[in-house]
């Protein structure tokens, strides 16, 4: 393991333990002993040592090793563009068709919900349309302000079911706007698609269908509509839609919630904002450098 995720299970670990002393749970003396933080440090010696032995990309984990405002508008379009060309091409109707146009689809919530949300890879293959809820915000313009927000019991760094939410308000730009990408997306399933609409008068018919839809449920019928979205699709598609832009980054799955903090930074949102926002606590701020 490199230095970074070695780094990432002893913070998870330490902050359970943090919740469990907290409770009176844990007696234990904290996991970060300084042994530990001096095996990290060997490990980020090592890792810095190879690097440069291999002449590695300088310009990786900075800004340069993302995406500007620009590239993102970008590749929206162009993920907009290849979803409507495949759905009036010559064989329109057709299973191919349905099937890459709800890919491109599921990949644009995907990287909206990344980039506004601050969601990890991890939390949106698992998110359910259960996780999702809106309300009004008054006196907040001439027009109703319905914001998208999501919830979360459970993540890397979130064992012990703790609440956790991500918001984001309708984007003025129609293109990159995570609220319209969302409608456009649930539309085209349950209106264009085979996969029947939810049946909401019991919570267990519908709690757990997933938002982002697995590739398997689109070969075995509505019955896996409740499977997470595996890594490999969701990397294989951003990959793919990096391409059409010719966007190049070490990064795939991570990359916008990493740019998304990074472009909120230089927009001037202050460091106690994207923390709140991330779920990030100011320690990781500072580690990852975001601001």
């Amino acid at each position: 393991l490199k230095w970074g995720s070695v780094r990432t299970y002893v913070t998870a670990i330490t902050d359970l333990w943090n919740t469990q002393k907290a409770r009176n749970m844990n007696s234990n003396p904290s996991p970060r002993a300084a042994s530990v933080k001096q095996l990290v440090k060997s490990l980020q010696r090592r890792d810095t040592a190879i690097a440069k032995e291999n002449y590695a990309d300088k310009g990786r984990e900075t800004y340069l090793d993302g995406y500007s405002l620009k590239q993102f508008k970008e590749l929206c379009m162009a993920i907009w563009k290849a979803s409507s060309s495949d759905a009036t091409g010559s064989s329109r109707g057709s299973a191919t068709d349905s099937v890459s146009v709800s890919c491109y689809l599921r990949t644009l919530v995907d990287q909206l919900l990344g980039h506004f949300l601050l969601a990890r890879g991890a939390d949106r293959r698992v998110a359910e349309i259960s996780d999702l809820h809106t309300f009004e915000f008054p006196d907040e313009g001439p027009t109703p302000c319905f914001p998208l927000i999501m919830t979360m019991r459970g993540s890397k760094t979130n064992q012990n079911g703790r609440l956790e939410t991500m918001g984001a308000f309708r984007n003025k730009d129609p293109f990159i706007c995570p609220l319209g990408a969302v409608g456009y997306y649930l539309l085209y399933r349950w209106d264009l698609t085979g996969e029947a609409f939810p049946d909401f008068t019991e919570r267990s018919r519908w709690y757990n269908i997933r938002l982002l839809l697995s590739n398997s449920a689109r070969t075995r019928g509505t019955a896996a509509s409740t499977e997470p979205l595996a890594y490999n699709t969701q990397r294989d598609w951003i990959t793919k839609v990096f391409a059409m832009i010719g966007l190049n980054s070490t990064k795939k799955t991570h990359l916008f919630r990493a740019i998304g903090a990074k472009l909120a930074e230089l927009l001037g949102v202050s460091e106690e904002q994207i923390s709140r926002a991330g779920r990030w606590t100011m320690e990781a701020i500072d580690r990852k450098s975001v601001v």
